[in-house]
Order: C-alpha cells, then structure tokens, then sequence
C-alpha cells in the first residue's frame, strides 16, 4: 500500500491506518426493496382514488397519499442504490456504525408480536369501514392503552376522548372535510 492509501492515525503520532476502500459493488436488502414498493404502489393507489373526489374531500387525502408516495418513491431509490439508512460518513466508513436497535427488535420479536401488531393494525382499518374514523379513532385509543399499553382506566378514556374530539373538531367542524362514517353510522 503506498503512502497516498493511508491516513494519519490519531491515536500515534505519526502511525498511519489503511483507508477503508469503497465497495465497488453495492448492495441492497430486498426486504427494505419489496416494502418500500409495496408502500409506493399503496400510496400511488390512495393519490388515484383521492383525485376522482371533490377538492374539499381529496385535499387531506391528496396530501397525505401525496406526501406518502414521494417519501416512498424516494427511499425505493435509495435502497436500490445501496444507500438506504446509513449517513454519508457511514458510507464513507468515517462515522460510527449504525445502530442495531431495529435489528435487534426486529430479529427477536416472535410470531406472537407480530401477529397481536397486525391484528391491532388491521381491527383500527376494519373499525374505520364499519363504525367511522371519528369513531374509531376514540375506540382504539381507548382499547390499545388499555389492552396494550396497559394504562390505567382514567388514561384511556381522556386519551380516547381526547383522539375523538380532536379529529371531529379539526376534520369535521373546523375544516369542513368529509370523514370515512362507516357502514353503521349511515
């Protein structure tokens, strides 16, 4: 290795380390691949739905699909190009490795985790479809504090109320803006 592939050390003076060499190969994780397209396609979908509505009714939606797909779009590029949840000085193997917090939860959460996460998940969208997004979002609150968090009972409620109230308030009174009533409360 000559001279001009080395850098000083800071620990001796006048000690050199070897550069770290960059990858001329880079890679991806198709699982970050595959959800952030998953994502782009479901965003893409909502932003078509939305643009068949009235103004009124699409601008919330419109924004957030909106915002959803760019976002989404974006970390798709870069997990393709290999450059997905690492800094520049990361990349460049000055800065500190990353973080194994999320590789830690990810690998040790069981199938039970993962399966009580979709269900809460999936029981607020079917909440949504049957009794309403106002609705829903006071009944969830409530039920995922207590259930899962296991707040207290006085927590819950506030908290419940506290999500119903806000969404009516700043979708529905304020704003004027055309929320999902679901099936029952037609």
């Amino acid at each position: 290795m000559s001279t001009a592939d080395q850098v000083p050390d800071g620990d001796t003076p006048g000690a050199v380390a070897p550069t770290a060499a960059p990858s001329a190969v880079r890679r991806f994780d198709p699982v970050e691949v595959a959800m952030s397209a998953v994502l782009l396609a479901v965003f893409a979908v909502a932003v078509l739905l939305a643009a068949q509505w009235s103004f009124r009714a699409a601008l919330t939606p419109l924004l957030a699909a909106g915002t959803g797909a760019v976002l989404s779009g974006l970390h798709l590029v870069r997990s393709l190009t290999g450059r997905a949840g690492r800094s520049r000085a990361q990349r460049s193997g000055e800065g500190p490795p990353p973080s194994d917090e999320a590789t830690r939860v990810f690998a040790t959460a069981g199938r039970r985790s993962w399966t009580v996460a979709l269900a809460w998940v999936v029981g607020f969208f079917a909440g949504i479809y049957v009794i309403g997004l106002v609705v829903t979002g006071a009944v969830f609150a409530l039920a995922y504090l207590r259930v899962q968090a296991r707040a207290s009972w006085q927590a819950s409620v506030g908290y419940g109320v506290a999500v119903g109230l806000v969404v009516w308030l700043l979708f529905d009174v304020l704003f004027e803006i055309a929320l999902p009533e679901g099936l029952m409360l037609r």
